[in-house]
């Protein structure tokens, strides 16, 4: 088994994993601090002479570098003897999320056994909020409304805006460039809503779901509404300390620039409010800052930068959203790990295609449209097999990519099955086709019936047709994963349509991997 090291001053332990050790001290001893840790693994420890149990309420543990000021904590012992146990568990102390690994599963309590609402985040455990996609709230104004309903939706129609997965909206592009971290449960999203009409519905609105996270839009309507900058200030005070005390932490965006900040008043008000979020890093724990307003600015007015406004007011288009979900995306790739995403294999009964892995050199799949060419290879770091899609020459709106076409009498899908689709994406030297009103990944599945009429499409981003056209905006290399809703496929259904495509480029390079199309239930 893995040793790990403890520490208090000059008396030094050397703890067994899932062994119970008693480590006398000739004196109390103030201080426990873990000096190093070899292995995946806390220190579990009680200090009144009983035995430490694992996750327990009434069981302190430590990480690496971690220390804790025993007097603060717990009572000491007569003898001044410290109980300390090492396990292969972890927790996330004072909050911290870590990344571990298991080295022992039976270790893990079962996670409904815990009531997240009555604890704060020092006593959550840090797996399971690691090795699950994390819960958001959006909680808003219109900028978050325009969301959508997220990829959990089901049979909701792509073409809806606010769609099931709509281009529009900054989660849903922060759930992409995050690799699927996060999962929108809750849109508390309402337009024309003041942080004083936000506050008022907090209980009942954010508060009565449980969450890991909640996602705060910048109060862009105080601003254009001229309500005080204390005022606003004060409210989102109030809502932070609220969310933070019910043990959720916080994305907290800087208002968004707005050709409505016209006036002497908003124009203060813009920066007081802003420079207060932009503070909160330093003075309130639990709240990450993402700095809306910078990537989407325009430095030489003030105003949104070219493309960024669909209404050319304040609403983000396609390039807008992709900029603040990528930043927001950016900011916690250092605070929640990488999750394992959706993935079946050829075996697996729920698989819906024949080939989903591009296995000997892409078996059946097809080009889709012109501009592409497709080669296939192993991927990196990965199990399964890759397509590299060569953009070039394109000049008008399409979605170059390959496609795959299951029919049922291969006995993979049924009527009634609901499906998603998933792929990663890795592009380089990409250009955006400048009359397109978005760029972006492409995952769909459409089902087709016997009478050749075509089901409800899914797709994992959808671009309004009336969007403002965007040249600019988005990353010319990157990586993401992208998702589609989920749909249901129809009654008669006779084969289904599975494609990975990229639109609205003019050209570039794509690799395509870790392509699954699955049946939900």
């Amino acid at each position: 088994m893995a040793t790990h090291t403890a520490v208090r001053r000059s008396k030094h332990a050397t703890l067994v994993a899932s062994t119970v050790d008693t480590v006398p001290f000739s004196s109390k001893p103030k201080t426990i601090e873990v000096r190093n840790l070899d292995s995946t693994a806390v220190i579990f420890f009680r200090t009144d002479g009983t035995t430490p149990t694992v996750n327990g309420d009434d069981t302190d543990r430590l990480g690496p570098g971690e220390s804790l000021e025993v007097g603060r904590r717990q009572r000491r012992s007569s003898t001044g003897a410290a109980h300390l146990v090492s396990h292969a568990r972890v927790l996330g102390s004072r909050g911290e999320l870590m990344t571990f690994k298991r080295s022992t599963p039976t270790d893990l309590p079962d996670p409904s056994s815990s009531s997240k609402g009555a604890v704060t985040l020092d006593a959550l455990d840090a797996r399971y909020r690691a090795i699950k996609r994390q819960s958001v709230i959006l909680f808003g104004t219109s900028l978050e409304a325009q969301n959508g309903t997220g990829s959990n939706t089901l049979d909701q129609p792509a073409s809806n805006t606010p769609g099931a997965v709509c281009g529009r909206g900054w989660f849903n592009w922060a759930e992409h460039f995050s690799g699927l971290r996060f999962n929108l449960i809750r849109n508390a999203g309402v337009s024309g809503n003041t942080s004083a009409q936000m506050l008022a519905r907090l209980q009942t609105d954010v508060l009565a779901y449980d969450s890991d996270w909640v996602w705060i839009g910048g109060p862009v309507n105080d601003i254009s509404g001229d309500v005080a900058s204390s005022t606003t200030i004060a409210n989102l005070t109030s809502i932070l300390t609220a969310i933070l005390a019910a043990g959720r932490r916080v994305v907290l965006l800087t208002c968004a620039p707005s050709t409505s900040y016209s006036t002497s008043g908003r124009k203060q008000a813009l920066s007081d409010v802003n420079r207060w979020i932009r503070s909160l890093p330093g003075t309130t724990r639990g709240v990450v800052v993402v700095d809306a307003q910078r990537v989407l600015v325009d430095p030489a007015t003030g105003y949104p930068a070219t493309g960024m406004a669909a209404d050319g007011i304040v609403h983000y288009s396609d390039a807008g959203a992709t900029r603040v979900g990528k930043a927001v995306a950016d900011a916690l790739s250092t605070i929640v790990p990488p999750v394992s995403i959706p993935s079946v294999t050829i075996a697996d009964p729920r698989c819906i295609i024949s080939n989903p892995h591009f296995g000997t050199n892409g078996s059946g799949w097809s080009i889709l449209d012109s501009g592409v060419t497709a080669a296939y290879a192993a991927a990196d770091n990965t199990w399964a097999n890759k397509v590299t899609l060569t953009l070039s020459g394109i000049t008008t709106v399409i979605s170059p990519g390959v496609q795959y076409v299951e029919n049922i009498s291969g006995g993979r899908f049924a009527s009634g099955d609901v499906v998603q689709g998933v792929a990663r994406f890795k592009w380089s030297n990409l250009v955006p086709l400048s009359i397109a009103a978005g760029c972006r990944p492409s995952v769909r599945i459409m089902p087709r019936k016997v009478d050749n009429s075509f089901g409800e499409t899914a797709f994992n981003l959808a671009t309004a047709s009336s969007d403002v056209v965007v040249p600019v905006g988005f990353p010319s290399s990157g990586e993401c994963v992208a998702i589609t809703t989920k749909v249901t496929l129809p009654a008669n259904t006779d084969r289904v349509y599975a494609a990975v495509m990229w639109t609205g480029a003019a050209s570039g390079t794509v690799e395509v991997s870790d392509v699954s199309f699955y049946k939900v239930s």
